[in-house]
């Protein structure tokens, strides 16, 4: 009687720490993601003459398009990135000023351009063809399908913040010399203008900010740590944002909102000590495994590359693709989710193994029940 009585306590003790996998959470879960997500191939004469510069100094030139957004989600990415041009007035990069330098016609003819609100491309002057210019545009596709296809895990969306700061010395007064567009400084104004672009195309009920994961935690550090994240089923049909930037430029975004309040991205610090911190952004799924492995097992969120620069594809190389999904980071970022023969003569091109949108992060395998994350 009792052995049975000790037994019973110690299985009961089991069910009680043992995770619970109708919790399964979004920090739980491993999914593909695309590298500017919303990029063209370039202008050919621009590469052409980039490339003839870059010789001289052993660099080449990555170039790589995406389908259409609703095209990817369809595909099965749940992560997307957009870089992001503050434009006020509008206009500011309705012209392709280096077009005009070499003999050709430097207008967009793109109405997008003109209307003000954030510009999307990867470059204001060299790489500026979009599948969609404006920001608030870009989103609403995504929405569009999001209402579509309403038990859809939930969409993950870098915003990388672009602006005069990034430029590397030298290289902003030798644009300015050209006569190019240069990207407007962020401000703290420009920064709430943002928040506000997305709060009045994504609807509240559709957001997963820092204050609802934050919670009753005093840092959103702490909330982490205490698996504060939302479940998978509370996080269907919906989007969450976090920022890419320099740490300037995050630092500005916290001013006046401690601890994101209000705020409706999420920011990814260098240090998983911030106590912002939640996502990271380690790119390095190869030098950086193990790291990458500590955080996701702690219950950060982390973003790393699947191949860089069209290095693994030329090559045929998975190495850094399979580091990255051993690794457990749940955002794992690519430019190749459909081959690109003509390109890059491989038919490298990555994907979620067994086809689904998502499967249970290696690192997460204990917390999560794969047949709750199921479209």
């Amino acid at each position: 009687m009792l052995l049975r009585i000790f037994l019973y306590s110690c299985f009961s003790h089991f069910l009680c720490s043992a995770p619970l996998f109708s919790e399964t959470k979004i920090n739980d879960i491993q999914f593909l993601a695309t590298h500017n997500s919303y990029k063209k191939y370039m202008n050919k004469d621009i590469v052409a003459i980039a490339e003839a510069i870059c010789k001289l100094s052993d660099f080449a030139i990555d170039d790589y398009q995406h389908l259409p957004l609703p095209d990817q989600l369809a595909r099965g990415v749940r992560g997307m990135e957009l870089d992001v041009y503050a434009d006020p007035q509008g206009g500011r990069f309705s012209e392709y000023r280096f077009l005009y330098m070499i003999g050709e016609d430097g207008k967009s003819h793109d109405p997008e351009l003109e209307t003000p609100g954030f510009k999307v491309m990867h470059d204001v002057n060299f790489d500026f063809y979009s599948t969609c210019h404006l920001f608030t545009e870009c989103l609403s596709q995504m929405l569009d399908w999001s209402n579509a296809h309403a038990n859809h895990l939930p969409i993950f969306i870098q915003i990388e913040v672009k602006s005069d700061e990034l430029a590397l010395p030298g290289v902003g007064n030798y644009l300015k010399s050209l006569d190019l567009v240069m990207p407007l400084p962020e401000t703290t104004g420009l920064l709430d203008a943002l928040d506000q672009e997305i709060r009045n195309t994504i609807p509240a009920h559709q957001l997963i900010t820092p204050d609802q994961m934050r919670g009753n935690y005093a840092t959103l550090r702490e909330a982490v740590l205490a698996n504060n994240w939302p479940t998978i089923a509370d996080s269907r049909g919906k989007f969450i944002f976090y920022m890419n930037a320099i740490p300037e430029i995050q630092q500005l975004y916290l001013v006046g909102h401690p601890q994101l309040n209000g705020r409706v991205l999420f920011t990814s610090p260098d240090s998983p000590s911030a106590d912002d911190a939640a996502f990271l952004i380690l790119n390095g799924a190869i030098d950086e495994y193990q790291k990458i492995k500590d955080l996701v097992s702690a219950g950060f969120i982390v973003r790393t590359r699947a191949d860089s620069g069209t290095t693994e594809a030329f090559n045929n190389d998975y190495r850094t693709w399979e580091a990255a999904l051993q690794s457990g980071a749940q955002i794992i970022s690519t430019d190749f989710i459909v081959p690109d023969f003509p390109m890059t003569g491989t038919d490298y091109h990555v994907f979620i193994p067994n086809g689904d949108p998502a499967r249970c992060s290696p690192m997460r395998a204990s917390f999560c029940n794969a047949s709750q994350i199921a479209e």
